[in-house]
């Protein structure tokens, strides 16, 4: 079984202190609690942060399955995937 979950994170660039977006896809061979994710992205809102430590951490809470995340930083889309 795979199982894909699709969500958009916010948080606080560290750089210019504007709010970037990412997408964010999650594929795990179990089953993930929706409520889980929406959890961990919501933490995130209020801080300053990069795509590379955002994605890390979402690596590290949910490690049985495989994170990637998709921005854009200064007119560049920036494709980040752990582990």
């Amino acid at each position: 079984m795979l199982c894909r979950y699709e969500l958009t994170l916010a948080a606080i660039c560290p750089v210019d202190q504007s709010t970037d977006y990412y997408a964010v896809v999650v594929e795990s061979g179990a089953e993930i609690r929706c409520e889980k994710l929406v959890a961990f992205a919501n933490t995130w809102r209020i801080h300053k942060a990069t795509q590379e430590v955002i994605t890390a951490a979402m690596a590290e809470a949910f490690p049985d399955a495989t994170i990637t995340t998709t921005g854009f930083h200064s007119g560049v889309r920036t494709v980040v995937t752990a582990p």
